[in-house]
C-alpha cells in the first residue's frame, strides 16, 4: 500500500504539479540540477535549470516546461509532453498505447492524438475528455518545497490528500 501511495504521489507530481504562482516569482538557484527518486526499480528524475524543467522516468523524457518559486512554493508549468515517454508510462500503468510518436508534443497536439486513440479504445466522449484533461493539465496542486543539502522535499496536495516526495541530487 505504501508503494502504491508513493507511485500515486509521483503521478500527482508528474501529471498535476501545477500551482498558482506570483507574477513576480523567481527561481531558487538551490533547485538547479538533477533530482532523483528510485522506487521499485523505477527512477524518477526531475531536472531543474534556471526556470526550465524536464521530467524523466528511467532516463526517458516525459514532460518539460518552466518553473518558478515564491515563498517556498514551486510552480511547474508544463508546456510539452514527450510522446515516447508518455506512451511508455501509459503502457506500463494501463496497457493502453496512446499512439504518440517519440517526439515532443505541445499539449494541444497531444490532446488531439490521445483523445482520438482513447475513442478508438471504446471510451466514451466524456471519459476521453476527462482523461485528456487530467493527463495534460491535472488539478491545480500547490507544492511546497524545501532543500536540505542534497535533498529536495516536495509536498503536494490533491483532493485533500497530501503526498511527500523526497528526491536526492544526482
Amino acid at each position: 500500500m505504501v508503494a502504491k501511495n508513493i507511485w500515486f504521489g509521483m503521478l500527482v507530481l508528474s501529471i498535476g504539479l501545477i500551482s498558482i504562482g506570483n507574477l513576480n516569482a523567481q527561481t531558487d538557484n538551490r533547485l538547479n540540477g538533477s533530482w532523483v527518486q528510485i522506487t521499485e526499480g523505477i527512477e524518477f528524475e526531475l531536472r531543474l535549470r534556471n526556470g526550465n524543467f524536464e521530467e524523466l522516468y528511467n532516463g526517458i523524457s516525459f514532460r518539460r516546461g518552466t518553473f518558478t518559486t515564491s515563498a517556498k512554493e514551486l510552480t511547474i508549468t508544463p508546456t510539452n509532453i514527450h510522446g515516447g515517454g508518455f506512451n511508455n508510462f501509459m503502457m506500463s500503468t494501463t496497457g493502453i498505447d496512446l499512439g504518440l510518436e517519440s517526439r515532443w508534443y505541445s499539449f494541444n497536439e497531444a490532446i488531439i492524438t490521445i483523445r482520438t486513440t482513447l475513442l478508438r479504445y471504446g471510451l466514451s466522449e466524456r471519459e476521453a475528455n476527462e482523461f485528456v484533461q487530467y493527463a495534460t493539465s491535472g488539478d491545480d496542486t500547490t507544492s511546497t518545497y524545501s532543500v536540505d543539502g542534497n535533498t529536495l522535499i516536495l509536498v503536494s496536495t490533491m483532493q485533500g490528500q497530501s503526498f511527500k516526495i523526497i528526491l536526492t541530487k544526482k
